[in-house]
């Protein structure tokens, strides 16, 4: 028996296994943060708040077949011979901000084109703007829901004189 063996028998393991082991260990334990931090980015909260609604001041300036960017709703408020109607300006491809054209509306993110009334012209996206609800308020403006989609048929007809 020679000496490393005797201080193996002596302490149980030697030095070499155990500085082996913890090293071993501090590996698996730095991938297995990696792989945390990794899954927490790639998967999003589950709970994001409802956006609130948002009136439109000036919708009443807008004539048929105008258009308007209502930045803090992100859509597009626009108006035909049958009343008015509101378009999500973000992209159902990945998200991104789309910015109209005198085609419709172009992502610049990835190249989608969509047509005026929000169904899709060209991918990615492979689905169409959704259409938001409008209201009415209180004080005759009309008001913007991101939390309600609509039809793209559907119309509000305000009274907003």
């Amino acid at each position: 028996m020679n000496e490393h063996d005797a201080s193996r028998t002596r302490e149980g393991m030697s030095r070499r296994t155990f500085l082996g082991r913890l090293l071993g260990g501090s590996l698996v334990l730095a991938l297995l943060g990696s792989v945390r931090a990794l899954w927490r980015f790639l998967t999003p909260p589950i709970t994001t708040p409802a956006p609130p609604p948002v009136p439109v001041p000036d919708a009443s300036s807008l004539t048929p077949g105008g258009l308007l960017y209502i930045a803090p709703a992100r859509a597009y408020l626009a108006r035909d011979e049958h009343g008015y109607f509101a378009i999500s300006a973000v992209c159902t491809h990945l998200g991104c901000l789309v910015d109209q054209t005198p085609e419709g509306f172009r992502c610049p993110c990835h190249g989608s084109r969509f047509a005026p009334d929000g169904t899709v012209e060209a991918g990615p996206a492979a689905q169409p703007l959704p259409h938001l609800a409008l209201r009415q308020n209180a004080d005759r403006q009309v008001v913007i829901d991101r939390t309600q989609t609509v039809p793209p048929d559907a119309r509000l007809t305000p009274s907003l004189g």
